[in-house]
């Protein structure tokens, strides 16, 4: 005898409208790396080892291996 499992998913039911404390342009870039650094008020070693990370990120090579997403728009 199979048993049905009832889950009661209405919590997740929810829309949370919260606003965004600071909106930049779509992407990621040095320039707007910059500007959220200077948001937040971060100190130029946080914004150097961020601006590292996306000079890494940028450089790395697509993987041969999975799906195919060199057509994913991955910049909005």
């Amino acid at each position: 005898m199979k048993d049905k499992l009832i889950m009661d998913d209405t919590k997740f039911d929810f829309i949370l409208k919260a606003k965004p404390v600071y909106k930049t342009e779509p992407g990621l870039t040095r320039k707007i790396i910059e500007k959220i650094s200077y948001f937040k008020e971060e100190p130029n070693w946080m914004r150097g080892l961020r601006l590292k990370s996306l000079q890494i990120f940028n450089e790395i090579r697509e993987p041969r291996f999975g799906v195919d997403v060199s057509n994913l728009e991955a910049e909005s």
